[in-house]
């Protein structure tokens, strides 16, 4: 059996919940990383400790499915913007930073595994809050310097440019790229063009196939929202084991590459063990 990792996946107890696991566990698919969803309902004080326990139940559903699982969980930078259109960056900001400091705590408990997805937003905003959230996003990668935590990052269209600018800024507070993973990111896989950072690649064959060609240091992730009204978007649960399959049979990868891939990299960067 080769082991798949799914990145970025999202599980939600309102969807296919533990029918999208056992979609991606029949179609080949070994361990995942489940990255926390957004939640309905007023952007409160407790709305994070909401989006958390959310993500911790249903973790703790697929665990007992006997699916190892990753559990990466934070505020979602898009709810810092539109917080502070509302109520102004100061406040959005003493907000959004509880919301933080509630994440690092889980992981400092050990009930989660990663800090994410936090970032930027991926579409145009004022300069102040663009601002803003690049002045929280330097301040949670010297946080996850203080522990060593992984960081997943939810950012605009990433360029070279893009990597080089956050890899300088996880440097400048002493945070090491390799602990850092860019989600849905395009396949920048060479060192000279990610800097150290690991980009996490849409696991379509185009981008499946490109990833290849570099030096094995990506994840493959669907973004699975598990939102019935939106189908199998962004895409399907089975996609990830697929596309190992197919690297493997049209010879872009070997057995010994995949195993790098999804257990020793998911190891080196989470710092989990597998029972693989």
């Amino acid at each position: 059996m080769l082991p798949a990792f799914d990145n970025h996946i999202h599980i939600r107890e309102s969807g296919g919940f533990l029918n999208s696991v056992r979609r991606f566990v029949r179609a080949g698919g070994t361990h995942l990383n489940l990255i926390c969803s957004p939640l309905e309902g007023e952007r409160d004080s407790g709305y994070f400790c909401r989006v958390y326990d959310h993500v911790l139940r249903v973790g703790r559903a697929i665990a007992e499915m006997g699916v190892p699982v990753i559990i990466t969980a934070g505020p979602y930078p898009v709810d810092f913007v539109k917080a502070a259109e509302i109520v102004g960056i100061e406040k959005a900001t003493t907000w959004y930073m509880d919301g933080v400091r509630e994440a690092f705590r889980l992981y400092d408990e050990g009930r989660i595994h990663a800090i994410g997805e936090v970032g930027r937003p991926h579409f145009p905003v004022r300069e102040d809050i663009w601002n803003a959230c690049n002045e929280i996003l330097r301040e949670i990668f010297a946080m996850a310097a203080e522990r060593g935590a992984p960081v997943v990052l939810h950012t605009e269209s990433a360029t070279v440019d893009t990597f080089r600018e956050i890899a300088d800024m996880a440097r400048s507070v002493g945070l090491d790229p390799g602990r850092v993973v860019k989600h849905y990111s395009p396949p920048l896989v060479k060192r000279d063009e990610n800097f150290g950072i690991i980009p996490s690649i849409m696991a379509s064959r185009r981008g499946a196939r490109e990833a290849a060609r570099g030096d094995g240091r990506f994840f493959l992730e669907t973004d699975f929202l598990d939102e019935p009204s939106r189908g199998d978007a962004v895409l399907p649960p089975e996609s990830v084991p697929r596309r190992f399959r197919m690297l493997l049979q049209e010879g872009l990868m070997d057995e010994d590459d995949i195993w790098r891939i999804n257990v020793e990299l998911v190891q080196e960067v989470y710092g989990v063990e597998l029972p693989f």
